[in-house]
């Protein structure tokens, strides 16, 4: 008997220096993560064309939007799945370019035209911007030199020719010079390479080569961070309007895109006439009102338990209780990684949000409410794509990313920036 009660006392012991240990770890990560930035990788990216082989200037989500849309594809270890996803997004692009004249996507170069080079197409416009002004240089000396008007009162057919002439020339350097630079898009695509060992930084750069740096770029993490941490850069380093974060498989129908883009621009409607004083300027763009669109599956939920692995039915039924617990009610998914922000939304989400992985869906919820950013939960088409990286070891990471959120936002050890 004494046996047995020694055992339960070492055991008590054992169990209570884990909880004390485990307790000072939580704190300990937590107050590491005291400042938003000091838990990233913050070292500045750099965007590089691969035609030029030169660094193009890298923006920042404080900075002026200079497209409609941005779309942040975070990608690790996905060299087989990216190039479907990558595809099928830039093809919807150009199918809706095509439909409505106001949602511009640069369409691919023609392999083999000599103008397809930027280089090439701003050569030849100077060139003939430099031509066109020496001949109209000439023809107004011409007319200086001689009577503009004939006999019969009309203007001669070699002025006319002339006039012609210059607008012609005129046009068309202004047309390569437009060429040459880039068009004027308003959507754009960044990938983050999230310190991929495959393939993946190649296929990424491919589509940079085909659609130019203006359309499509890439950002280089160098070792992995976890989806949350490449998120939060390719949001910091977008210049979109509206951001979008999807997943590089390809498992959400991008069209659906479109859903939360209508239903973000009819909150922002009710904002501006109903919201709060900082959303009723009807002169504000879409961009200074923060809303945030989060992509739900929960529609399909009965579906997904019958034809999904055990494990995975398990692993959503209890993360689903834990974030509920942690963040409270409001959203059903948190998990979709089909989600759009405005960029006031993602100025001050992704400038505060400190989890790096599998959790940072469940900061983003939490953030919103502290914020009181509006939220909308969309159903989306979404498919289960083979090769998912959730497993069993990601639960005890999810728990600890959990209870890092739950410590440091209820003692205060995490501060919000505004």
């Amino acid at each position: 008997m004494g046996f047995i009660w020694t055992l339960v006392e070492l055991l008590s012991i054992s169990a209570s220096v884990f909880a004390l240990g485990l307790v000072a770890a939580v704190v300990f990560a937590t107050y590491r993560r005291k400042c938003s930035h000091s838990c990233h990788a913050e070292a500045a990216p750099i965007f590089e064309d691969p035609n030029s082989l030169k660094p193009v200037n890298c923006p920042h989500i404080l900075d002026p939007a200079e497209k409609y849309i941005s779309l942040i594809i975070p990608a690790y270890n996905e060299e087989h799945r990216l190039p479907g996803a990558l595809d099928e997004t830039l093809n919807y692009l150009k199918e809706r370019a095509g439909k409505d004249k106001s949602f511009s996507y640069e369409n691919e170069p023609l392999s083999g035209s000599s103008l397809e080079d930027p280089k090439v197409g701003k050569l030849i416009s100077r060139l003939l911007i430099v031509v066109s002004l020496q001949h109209l240089s000439w023809f107004i000396c011409a007319l200086l030199a001689c009577p503009l008007v004939g006999s019969e009162g009309s203007i001669p057919s070699w002025a006319l020719a002339g006039m012609g002439l210059m607008v012609v020339w005129l046009k068309t350097a202004f047309m390569l010079e437009a060429q040459g630079m880039g068009l004027e898009t308003t959507v754009a695509v960044v990938i983050v390479d999230d310190g991929s060992v495959d393939g993946t930084k190649k296929v990424a750069f491919d589509f940079v080569k085909r659609y130019t740096v203006e359309n499509v770029r890439v950002v280089l993490l160098g070792r992995n961070h976890g989806k949350g941490e490449a998120i939060r850069k390719g949001m910091l380093h977008s210049r979109g309007e509206l951001l979008l974060m999807l997943d590089a498989d390809g498992a959400t129908k991008v069209t659906d895109l479109e859903k939360l883009e209508n239903q973000i621009h009819a909150v922002a409607i009710k904002e501006r006439k109903f919201g709060d004083s900082s959303a009723t300027d009807l002169n504000l763009r879409i961009s200074d009102v923060p809303i945030a669109a989060f992509g739900s599956r929960a529609h399909l939920e009965e579906k997904a338990l019958s034809t999904r692995k055990w494990y995975r039915n398990f692993l959503m039924k209890g993360f689903h209780l834990v974030v509920l617990l942690a963040a409270g009610p409001g959203i059903r998914d948190t998990q979709c990684g089909f989600k759009m922000f405005t960029r006031a939304a993602a100025r001050k989400l992704f400038m505060n949000i400190r989890l790096k992985r599998w959790c940072f869906d469940v900061e983003l919820v939490y953030l919103c409410k502290l914020f009181r950013i509006p939220m909308i939960e969309i159903s989306v088409n979404w498919s289960e794509i083979p090769g998912s990286k959730v497993n069993l070891l990601s639960i005890p990471n999810m728990l600890w990313e959990l209870a890092l959120m739950s410590v440091g936002y209820r003692t205060g050890i995490w501060t919000i920036h505004s």
